[in-house]
C-alpha cells in the first residue's frame, strides 16, 4: 500500500518512472552508494505499518521512524488529531523520514484506520483491554499494522473499536507502560524476528517494487535530489542528452 508514492516521481512538467530517475541519478552516487542502497532494499517491507496516533512530542515520531528505518520497514503513519497542539523538537528535523514512506493524516482516526484496513492490514493496537494478548501471540507473518497512542492518554476509543486484535508487550517492572519510541522499536524487532524465522527473511518486495524503491532512495541519495530531478528534466545536462535520454522521455510522455 505505502509504495504507492514511490511508483510515480513527479515533476513540475510531468511524470518520470522509476527506471528513469535511476538513470539519471546513477552519475550522482558516491562509490558503494548504490550498492548500499540495493543491499537495503533487499530486507525491505511495508508488510509492517506503524501507526501513531495523536503524539504530543513530535520527537517520538522521529524515534519511531528511525526504528522503522533499522528494523527494515518502510513506512510509518501519524494521525494527528492535536490539531496542531504538538511540541516540535529539533530532532523531526534531521532528516527521520529521509528514507522511510511517511504520511500524516489530518482527517482523524476512524478515516485513517478504516483506510489501513481496506488495504488489507491487520489492526493490532496497543491497549491493557481485557482481552489483550501479548506480542508474541500475533501472527506478524501477515500484513500488519499496530497502533500507538498519545503519550498522556494512550489509543483513542475509535482505534480500539476498529482494532482487530488488543495487544501489550510483557512486563516485569513497577511501571505500567514504555516510551512510545520503545514500544514501537519492540514490537517492530518482534515482527521483524519471527518474520525471519518463520518466512526465512523479512525483506518481501517484488522486482518492480524494488526498482521502485531504488529510484527512491537513490534521488533521497543526492543532496536537494527532488529539486534537481526537476531542473534535470527542465535543463538535461549534457550527458544526458548524449544518452538519448531527454529524447525517450519526450516520446514516452507524447504517447501517455
Amino acid at each position: 500500500m505505502s509504495l504507492h508514492s514511490l511508483d510515480i516521481l513527479k515533476s513540475h512538467e510531468g511524470q518520470v518512472d522509476s527506471k528513469s530517475v535511476i538513470k539519471m541519478f546513477e552519475p550522482f552516487m558516491m562509490e558503494g552508494r548504490n550498492a548500499r542502497i540495493l543491499e537495503v532494499i533487499e530486507h525491505r517491507s511495508f508488510s509492517i505499518l506503524p501507526v501513531v496516533e495523536g503524539l504530543y512530542n513530535m520527537g517520538n515520531l522521529a524515534a519511531v521512524c528511525r526504528s522503522a528505518d533499522a528494523m527494515g520497514f518502510g513506512a510509518v503513519h501519524c494521525i494527528n488529531t492535536l490539531q496542531g497542539e504538538y511540541k516540535q523538537s529539533s530532532r523531526t528535523s534531521a532528516g527521520a523520514d529521509k528514507w522511510i514512506d511517511l504520511r500524516v493524516w489530518d482527517q482523524g482516526t476512524t478515516h485513517a484506520l478504516t483506510f489501513i484496513k481496506n488495504a488489507g492490514y491487520q489492526l493490532i493496537v496497543t491497549h491493557l483491554s481485557k482481552d489483550a494478548v501479548p506480542i508474541q501471540a500475533i501472527d506478524w507473518t501477515r500484513p500488519t499494522a499496530f497502533v500507538l497512542g498519545n503519550e498522556k492518554m494512550g489509543v483513542s476509543a475509535e482505534a480500539v473499536t476498529l482494532a482487530d486484535q488488543c495487544a501489550m508487550i510483557p512486563m516485569a517492572g513497577f511501571v505500567e507502560s514504555y516510551n512510545i519510541s520503545v514500544a514501537a522499536a519492540l514490537i517492530m524487532y518482534e515482527a521483524q524476528s519471527q518474520r525471519v524465522r518463520k518466512l526465512g527473511k523479512n525483506g518481501d518486495l517484488t522486482e518492480d517494487e524494488k526498482q521502485k524503491l531504488q529510484a527512491f532512495l537513490m534521488m533521497r541519495s543526492v543532496r536537494e535530489g527532488p529539486t534537481l530531478l526537476k531542473e534535470m528534466l527542465d535543463r538535461p545536462p549534457r550527458f544526458w542528452q548524449e544518452r538519448g535520454f531527454k529524447k525517450a522521455f519526450q516520446q514516452e510522455r507524447a504517447s501517455s
